[in-house]
């Protein structure tokens, strides 16, 4: 296998259906220069009326030592979605968010049921032209609000 390979190969990881509505915080590790992620943290916030989500930059203190005890690789390329000691990325991590936002969002929990290797497929799809994305539908990096600014660990 090549190096490439090896790198996005999944984070072994209990099955998305079987994390269910935790008790504990979710931590949203996220890249902090990528404007699509900025944007899925501001979606996360705007409809997470429980407040279940915390946030992290991948690059932060915080989003280096999360990696590091969850056997993540530190140069993932991902959103990342801890969850106790389980930690979730690519199309798993984003199906968690929706399952725990709840509501509407619950219901694209189904997509779970399409094969990992296409789901991943279409988050790597976005991902490599998630720059193309940004400036197309101008979605930037945005400071968080003073009211949630305790949501954000770094």
């Amino acid at each position: 296998m090549s190096a490439a390979t090896n790198r996005k190969r999944r984070i072994e990881t209990l099955p998305v259906s079987s994390l269910g509505d935790m008790a504990s915080p979710s931590i949203l590790l996220y890249d902090n220069g990528c404007g699509v992620c900025h944007w899925l943290v501001r979606f996360v916030l705007r409809n997470d009326q429980t407040c279940h989500f915390m946030f992290a930059p991948l690059e932060s203190e915080t989003g280096r030592k999360l990696l590091a005890q969850h056997h993540v690789p530190p140069d993932v390329d991902s959103v990342v979605v801890i969850q106790g000691a389980v930690a979730l990325v690519r199309s798993d991590a984003v199906l968690q968010i929706m399952r725990q936002l709840g509501g509407f969002w619950r219901l694209l929990g189904v997509l779970g049921l399409v094969p990992r290797r296409w789901r991943d497929a279409c988050y790597d799809a976005v991902a490599r032209h998630r720059s193309t994305v940004a400036r197309r539908f101008g979605l930037g990096c945005e400071l968080p609000t003073l009211e949630n600014r305790g949501r954000f660990l770094d």
